[in-house]
């Protein structure tokens, strides 16, 4: 039969749906019934619990059948969260015809935009209406009810579109003026490959769409938060202030010993997990 599109799990009970979520690679957790709060009782670790088990999710949804859906964020999609007018009012601010090209839901005052993971923490109130929904982030799911008891349902399905120059300047802290000179973009090595030179040991990079994704190299850190950009050979740690560069700045601050010491591991190699 293959996967249900977005659209046919409006017509689902919440077990199916939440199974059919687990079989996209998307990580569920369960919500309280008709709240956006994790069920604590069968998820005391909340977001962390979240997963693509079905034997969990069938576990979770027998002992309460009415939870709501949970789709963890920041994985195997990142979400523009529109609510309420003012929402529509800030999207004009950034974009002045825009349609997504991806899956769309509507929620109870607005709608969740899906695309390819950025790399991006989750962040609230980036615009008048606007949040953002990334790493450690997540979305209530249709057919989950909202506690003002509209339906969450799917407006819009297809493929996860890359995102847009304008949710990328959204979602990444502003950036200081340069202090190394201006290079022809086309004069400069892939990042990736760099990079793979430099830190041969460094942890796997992960492919989200064009870019990738790995721990960053200038401080601790667990959940990796460093994205390469091969379209403009360019760098962004959303975990750092304000680490960001160019091939350059990467193969500096290597030479300079700028890198924190807990970056390096085993040799791995790219991989589109």
């Amino acid at each position: 039969m293959g996967t249900p599109s977005l659209l046919d799990l409006n017509e689902s009970d919440l077990l199916n749906a939440a199974l059919a979520y687990a079989e996209r690679g998307w990580p569920v957790l369960p919500l309280l019934p008709r709240n956006k709060k994790p069920l604590g009782r069968l998820v005391p670790n909340g977001l962390n619990q979240a997963t693509v088990d079905q034997t969990e999710i069938l576990r979770w949804w027998i002992d309460t059948p009415t939870a709501n859906i949970g789709l963890r964020t920041g994985v195997a999609f990142d979400v523009l969260d529109l609510d309420g007018q003012s929402a529509l009012e800030s999207l004009k601010t950034l974009t002045s015809d825009y349609k997504h090209p991806g899956p769309v839901s509507a929620t109870g005052r607005g709608y969740h935009l899906l695309f390819v993971p950025t790399g991006a923490r989750n962040a609230a109130a980036k615009l008048p209406g606007i949040d953002f929904r990334g790493q450690s982030g997540y979305i209530v799911a249709p057919p989950s009810r909202h506690p003002n008891g509209h339906t969450y349902l799917w407006k819009k399905d297809g493929p996860l579109p890359e995102p847009t120059n304008w949710l990328d300047q959204l979602v990444t802290k502003p950036r200081a003026e340069r202090t190394t000179p201006i290079v022809d973009p086309d004069s400069l090595e892939n990042i990736v490959y760099i990079f793979m030179d430099l830190f041969a040991s460094i942890r796997t990079l992960h492919a989200i769409g064009s870019r990738f994704i790995t721990n960053c190299v200038w401080h601790e850190d667990s959940t990796p938060s460093l994205v390469l950009y091969p379209e403009n050979n360019s760098f962004y740690c959303f975990g750092c202030d304000d680490t960001w560069g160019d091939t350059l700045d990467l193969k500096h601050s290597f030479q300079n010993g700028l890198v924190h010491p807990s970056t390096w591991r085993s040799p791995t190699v790219p991989t589109g997990d």
